[in-house]
């Protein structure tokens, strides 16, 4: 019995060694990446990641540039039609319901309230409106950018225009033929610059990218560099395809992106993407968009353009 006991008890500690050897190539190999696609041990779905180009143009100066429509809110919107709940139609009671006040906690006020873009102005701009109205919004020390759907606005922190309503094809140097939507924006503090994205497709259903705006000047409507990065994917399911609602982030050295890939023409739903670009990239050397496809099983760290670690370099 005891000497049944000390084999089995030497099973099971060679059991773990073997487990912890075959770990520890995992973790390394893991660690130290590999030149083909890369796959998540012990999960059923695998992730992939590719190196490709961005492409760099320059967006002029459009600070001067207005348009003949001035806000909704001092314009006649009765004319137009618009998908929103009106008063009056939406109950028996004819008003939208009304959720209780909450206090504010000490030492918090609020600063500024205005009245910002609607799908009206998109309307107004555009002569056409996409609904929901998705919005971008952001602020530095002297301005507020705001972007919905096919329209934006430069405003004062006082809430006054310093803009007219212009449509964001222009403001992303696409052409006025383009589908745009899904604007985001950001004032990083570190750079002082701004950061926007909206999603593209081509008139002719073929092809799309999203545009990564980026103007270290204090005005951003002044001239800015626009990174564009393609997703038509043509090798998935129902591609070509787009990405739909770009959602961006930054850290000290790299911006990502995530994106939901839909067929541009069918139904196909083909997942989530991460793009990783490198935040001190240049529009002489916009550099290299790493790709992470079903990134919901992927461990790794990307670290584009990181001094800590390059391993992006070798997953992609």
């Amino acid at each position: 019995m005891r000497l049944f006991s000390r084999s089995r008890l030497s099973i099971i500690l060679s059991l773990v060694t073997m487990i912890a050897i075959a770990a520890g190539w995992v973790v390394m190999g893991f660690i130290h990446g590999s030149s083909t696609p890369a796959h998540a041990a012990g999960l059923g779905s695998s992730y992939s990641a590719s190196k490709g180009s961005v492409s760099a143009i320059i967006r002029p100066d459009i600070s001067n540039l207005s348009s003949s429509k001035g806000s909704s809110a001092n314009s006649d919107n009765a004319s137009i039609r618009v998908n929103r709940p009106t008063h009056g139609n939406g109950g028996a009671s004819g008003s939208a319901p009304q959720a209780p006040g909450v206090a504010l906690s000490s030492g918090h006020t609020l600063l500024q309230n205005f009245n910002g873009l609607s799908g009206v102005d998109s309307f107004n701009v555009n002569g056409s409106t996409v609904e929901p109205p998705d919005q971008g919004l952001c602020v530095n020390g002297d301005y507020v950018l705001e972007e919905v759907n096919s329209v934006f606005a430069l405003y004062h922190r006082n809430g006054t225009l310093a803009s007219g309503l212009i449509s964001m094809n222009s403001f992303f140097g696409e052409s006025p033929a383009e589908f745009t939507s899904d604007p985001r924006c950001y004032f990083d503090p570190a750079t002082q610059a701004w950061f926007s994205t909206i999603l593209t497709i081509d008139p002719n259903n073929k092809h799309s990218h999203f545009d990564l705006e980026v103007s270290t000047n204090d005005n951003p409507l002044k001239q800015a560099v626009v990174y564009q990065v393609d997703t038509t994917d043509k090798n998935d399911r129902g591609c070509p395809c787009f990405g739909d609602q770009p959602l961006f982030g930054l850290d000290q050295f790299n911006f990502y992106a995530s994106t939901n890939e839909f067929s541009i023409l069918g139904p196909q739903f083909n997942g989530a993407q991460i793009y990783a670009l490198d935040k001190s990239a240049g529009q002489d050397d916009p550099g290299q968009v790493c790709t992470f496809r079903k990134p919901e099983h992927w461990w790794g760290y990307c670290g584009i353009g990181s001094a800590r670690d390059q391993s992006w370099e070798r997953k992609c």
